[in-house]
């Protein structure tokens, strides 16, 4: 493509290049920020037009008038720019961070649903194999929320057997929850609080 600058043919590609940088500028800039409606990125895109421009200077006519050209400069480096913009944001709004995916993982009740459902069958299988007098005493503790004190005055019986009997049945479960210990956690409340 051949640009025509109009005047100063006699100018080295220096100072026409300064003379249309001096005219032009501004003007580029103005473009620019009608499009971006941001000073500081107008003014990035102004400068990204004249230094394409300087890359060009030993092909333009020196008879014509470059300031259309500069203009479709510039709405091209503008478009491409929001295009740009619009795909990072779009990319942002649909991408999930790191914290975001814990956050969600840590709340998401699906998940501790499915684990406390298969935990509740495993405390019934290890109940099943406890002694009943073991699975009456932990039952009344961590299902009833009876008090050592109060299991030991229902069932006749001391509160260091009470203390006995949990413990066992404890040692049950630890046997067969072990492989769950850190789901456990997630879902303790509702079985050991």
């Amino acid at each position: 493509m051949v640009l025509k600058l109009g005047r100063a043919e006699q100018l080295p590609n220096a100072k026409l290049f300064e003379d249309i940088y001096r005219r032009h500028f501004k003007k580029v800039v103005y473009f620019a920020f009608r499009y971006l409606n941001d000073q500081e990125k107008a003014n990035n895109i102004a400068q990204d037009v004249f230094l394409a421009l300087w890359g060009q200077m030993d092909i333009l006519d020196k008879n014509g008038d470059v300031l259309p050209y500069l203009f479709i400069l510039t709405k091209y480096r503008c478009l491409n720019w929001l295009r740009k913009e619009k795909q990072h944001e779009k990319f942002k709004s649909n991408t999930l961070t790191d914290y975001d995916i814990s956050i969600t993982a840590l709340t998401d009740e699906s998940s501790t649903s499915l684990y406390q459902t298969e935990i509740e069958v495993l405390v019934n299988e290890a109940l099943k194999k406890m002694p009943d007098k073991v699975k009456e005493t932990f039952v009344l503790s961590r299902f009833k929320n009876l008090k050592n004190k109060e299991i030991a005055t229902l069932q006749s019986i001391s509160v260091k057997t009470v203390e006995y009997r949990i413990s066992f049945a404890f040692r049950v479960l630890r046997k067969i929850l072990k492989d769950y210990v850190s789901i456990l956690l997630l879902v303790s409340s509702k079985f050991f609080c």
